[in-house]
């Protein structure tokens, strides 16, 4: 390219040959497209050829716009999850993720990186693979699979491009999007009564909720009794066949006051068995408000309890026992092992009992019945025992020493076992063996020998013996024993007895020594959700003859986060009717009640008969398909979705004014959302139909629809998971190009017709939708070209003589909008009309424009009058053309013998109507005369009478050489003939 004039520095020329000695300083494509527009249209083939072929790349002068780096996106429109309902009843889900290069494209490999987290978890790797840079699009499709165990909630999946930071991008914050995916159970939840109800009225309904409210007709079953077991004489069942939603069950039972009834519902299988049993339980109540209870052996089971249980058996509170450890070191020393630690005993994990002091002697430790503390010997003396080591080194404050090698000493060990230690105690006995041959020990035998001094059977030999040591004979050689018991408590405890092999061998043992406890917690279920709390009330009763009991309840606050906050604390048993009003249920609509069972004189814990929250409910209520709905799921182009569905309250508690949202989710993955106004306030029982007619427009193709009832919490419910629904519906697309007509004064003309200088021009456009009305006055454009080659655009709501007439109210067969144009042409010459239409799909009312040309005469004249055809049989009509602005007032026509006999006059009335321009009449005269009898064969002359506000016109000659006016040779002094031949 040689230079030319610089703009900016940068020489610029255009290589094109219209543009050959052209130089601009603007962008050469602006330029390229004003000439070609101004200088073609888009009738010109070639021209539409040559513009759509001539890209930016065509110029050299132009430099495409260029990215430095790349930029990989992915947005929430482009992750779908198919189906839009899932339920475990599915095996596995389908995620379809599309991400874009926005920037420069480059070879090198980026990695993409699925990820899923379940409920409650984490989130943990699907797919992880490597894919070629992307040059503008790529997708990826992987099916996930279901499991109805451990799936079951808020899902959640994400898509991560360039995982690994490969790539430096111009963004990095656009490589993450993270899509929630809920995953619905497939049974059928329990929703009124509530678990732990306290119920106060008979002949109620029981009610469950299927998760999705349009799964299949199945049979369900319900079953109720006044035990969870579901085994007594009292059971009742129930079957039922019904499509998912709103599941009701009439027990067709009289409920018994005080009584607790166990009530549960599961779909049955195609073996007709309970696939599934969901279960709750209730009391009745009469004389009590609505609230929640725990009073029955299988309720209290429900709650968390630590230390403390309720024996199923006998049905009373029992201290579970507390699991104390003896884990027992001990040999011969220093042969077993040269050090102290090898010879203690750990009490519970410390090792606080350290070892003898003298070889042949009984190490005695003592341990408490009830703390499991061990019993002190600060002294060394205590009870007959002797230490020759001092009380203090290495632990042995808790050991009772007693010498073997002589019966007195033993007589002492016996005494302090037999009378000291309390019965239940548990008892170590430790030996403290000699290994050596130069110092003797004292064996089992003599200790049996004792009986000579102390009678039969009374003897440390027949003390251990009957405490469980059975095999204390084999005490007979160089080994070291270990011996727990509890005392006299053969029965309930089986004592534990270990022997070293050799004086090299080592004792470990360890021990479980039970013992009761003497505190425990009792915590229950949370009870709500809560419009208002009423009052606490808590019953029970004490199994001791002497007082030592010592019951409290804390109340626990639960706020809508899950936090927890003691909002009561230590209520004792004095306070058992407490009001509880003061609780702001909005703070915490969920409460817990724990008991502080507590008693350390008789270690038997009070007996909680019952305890019971009163309150105002907040409402339940439920999508029920099966109850009402409608729902077309294949709609016309423009359509409006006008589904309906009940929503039932099935609670005691009212539903304010309800508010709802829909979403619908294109072919493209995007979300529409429309919020209606709210719907009428539900009482207790009542059902609303919801109702919002959704309208259509520019969703053609597969969409997906969501409801959701008293959305985002906007009113506290028990439950939100049967409130919503999903549905698939599908709009057929608007193909059809719609249709355009257009008459002057009623009549279609041809190119070049004439037409009046004030002509009505109906313009009609007619689409095939009943739905997309054309009620817009943008799907219509008017331009006229006037003689002088002006073009003028005529606008609606403006001076311009242009009146819309929409289409009626939809569904309308007849889609039709009219357009009323009464123009002025004032001068003479060729007109040409341009007409643009198209409906609200944007569907072009033809591949052109509609164009029609036309003549406007002002001055009023009228043409010889023709009769078609000539000669007749039958009937004749009249051709002529009219010019000016208005038809002539007076038009008749005789017609005449040859001897200039009037035989028939017509008139203007009968020629029916006529405009400006060339008329065919209506009229067509059939040979009669003025009396209706046939006339004769043969010729007859004609002569037309005309006159506009009194003068009579000038004749009308046309001077178009294609279509010039030689009919003046038919016409003799203005008189025509014709030629009747029947």
């Amino acid at each position: 390219m040689r230079a030319g004039n610089k703009c900016n520095g940068s020489p610029v020329r255009s290589q094109q040959p219209s543009f050959r000695k052209r130089f601009f300083c603007i962008k050469p494509g602006r330029v390229i497209i004003k000439k070609v527009t101004s200088q073609t249209s888009q009738l010109d083939f070639y021209a539409r050829m040559h513009t759509e072929q001539n890209t930016l790349h065509g110029d050299p002068a132009i430099r495409p716009n260029t990215h430095l780096k790349p930029d990989y996106v992915i947005e929430d429109p482009m992750v779908k999850v198919s189906p839009s309902f899932i339920s475990v009843a599915y095996d596995s889900f389908r995620v379809d993720a599309k991400y874009l290069n926005q920037g420069r494209a480059i070879n090198k490999n980026i990695s993409i990186l699925v990820e899923r987290r379940l409920p409650g978890g984490s989130f943990f790797p699907v797919l992880k693979d490597t894919i070629p840079g992307i040059r503008f699009a790529d997708s990826v499709s992987i099916m996930l699979r279901i499991d109805p165990l451990t799936d079951k909630g808020l899902n959640q999946i994400r898509v991560t491009i360039d995982a690994d930071n490969a790539v430096d991008e111009l963004f990095e914050t656009n490589n993450t999007i993270t899509k929630d995916v809920f995953i619905f159970d497939d049974d059928a939840r329990l929703v009124y009564p509530l678990n732990y109800a306290i119920v106060n009225k008979q002949n109620i309904k029981l009610y469950a909720s299927t998760a999705n409210p349009f799964s299949l007709s199945k049979q369900y079953r319900m079953e109720i009794d006044t035990t969870t077991l579901f085994n007594s004489s009292f059971k009742r069942t129930v079957n039922k066949t019904s499509a998912g939603g709103l599941l009701d069950f009439d027990p067709g039972i009289t409920f018994t006051d005080s009584t607790v009834y166990y009530w549960r519902v599961s779909p049955l299988d195609g073996s007709g068995n309970p696939s599934k049993w969901n279960e709750a339980s209730f009391v009745y109540l009469p004389n009590s408000d609505v609230g929640f209870n725990q009073s029955h052996l299988y309720q209290h089971t429900q709650s968390f309890s630590q230390r403390v249980f309720i024996d199923s058996t006998n049905r009373t509170w029992e201290y579970h026992p507390v699991l104390n450890n003896l884990f027992i070191r001990t040999g011969q020393y220093p042969t077993s092992s040269p050090n102290a630690a090898d010879y203690y005993i750990a009490v519970n994990g410390l090792g606080s009992v350290g070892p003898g002091c003298a070889y042949n002697e009984l190490i005695i430790n003592v341990f408490d019945p009830v703390s499991f503390a061990p019993m002190e010997n600060f002294s060394g003396t205590l009870y007959g025992s002797n230490t020759s080591c001092g009380p203090f080194n290495y632990n042995r404050e808790y050991n009772f020493l007693y010498s073997l090698g002589d019966t007195a000493s033993r007589r002492k060990a016996r005494d302090f076992l037999e009378n000291i230690v309390p019965n239940g105690a548990y008892v170590a006995i430790r030996s403290n063996t000699s290994p050596y041959p130069w110092v003797p020990n004292t064996y089992a035998s003599v200790w049996l020998a004792d009986e000579a001094y102390y009678g039969p059977g009374n003897t440390l030999y027949h003390t251990l013996k009957n405490q469980g040591f059975t095999s204390i004979d084999q005490y007979d050689t160089t080994t070291a024993f270990a011996f727990v018991y509890k005392k006299n408590s053969l029965a309930t405890y089986t004592p534990s007895i270990k022997f070293t092999e050799n004086i090299y061998d080592r004792i470990l043992m360890s021990v479980v020594c039970p013992t009761p406890d003497t505190l425990g917690y009792t915590t229950s279920p949370a009870f709500g959700a809560a419009k208002q709390w009423k009052q606490l009330k808590w019953r029970g009763s004490t199994v001791d003859a002497t007082a030592g009991d010592v019951p409290t309840i804390d109340i626990i606050g639960i706020s809508n986060g899950g936090d927890e906050t003691i909002v009561m604390s230590g209520l004792n048993s004095g306070q058992q009717d407490v009001d509880i009003s003061s609780i702001n249920a909005a703070q915490y609509p969920y409460l817990k009640l724990r008991m502080r069972n507590l008693d350390s004189i008789n270690l038997t814990p009070y007996q909680l008969r019952y305890w019971r929250l009163t309150y105002v409910p907040i409402p339940e209520g439920a999508v029920a398909p099966n109850v009402f709905f409608q729902f077309k799921d294949t709609l016309e182009a423009g359509e409006p979705l006008d589904f309906k569905v009940a929503f039932k309250n099935i609670s005691e508690g009212g539903f304010d004014s309800i508010k709802v949202k829909m979403i619908v989710t294109d072919k493209s993955n995007v979300q529409h959302t429309f919020s209606p106004p709210k719907f009428r306030p539900l009482n207790s029982g009542d059902t609303l139909h919801v109702r919002n007619p959704t309208l259509t427009s520019g969703l053609s193709g597969q969409n997906t629809f969501y409801l959701d009832v008293n959305p985002d919490n906007d009113q506290p419910e028990q439950f939100h998971f049967n409130n919503f629904m999903y549905r698939n519906f599908y709009v057929k697309s608007d193909r059809v190009n719609p249709l355009l007509d257009v008459t002057f004064d009623g009549v279609h003309i041809l190119n070049r017709d004439i037409v009046a200088s004030k002509p009505h021009i109906i313009i009609k456009l007619k689409d095939e939708s009943k739905w997309l009305l054309l009620d817009d006055t943008s799907g219509a454009k008017i331009e006229v070209r006037y003689p002088n080659g002006v073009k003028r655009s005529f606008f609606f709501n403006t001076n311009d003589t242009l009146k819309f007439t929409p289409a009626g109210n939809a569904p309308n067969p007849d889609n039709t909008a009219t357009i009323d144009f009464l123009p002025y042409f004032p001068l003479d010459g060729d007109y040409e009309l341009t007409v643009t239409g198209k409906d609200k799909s944007g569907n072009t009312a033809g591949n052109v424009e509609y164009k029609v040309g036309f003549q406007v005469i002002n001055k009023p004249m009228i043409s010889n009058m023709l009769n078609y055809p000539n000669p007749f049989t039958t009937s004749t009509a009249f051709v002529f053309t009219i010019t000016g602005s208005e038809v002539p007032q007076n038009i008749r026509i005789q017609i005449m013998t040859i001897t200039g006999k009037i035989v028939r006059e017509i008139t203007k009335d009968e020629l029916g109507p006529l405009h400006i321009g060339r008329n065919i009449t209506e009229f067509k005269w059939d040979g009669t005369d003025q009396y209706g009898q046939k006339l004769a064969n043969g010729i007859y002359l004609y002569r037309v009478i005309t006159n506009l506000n009194g003068r009579s016109l000038d004749k009308y000659r046309s001077t178009e050489k294609d279509n010039e006016d030689n009919t003046d040779k038919y016409f003799n002094k203005g008189y025509g003939k014709m030629y009747l031949m029947r």
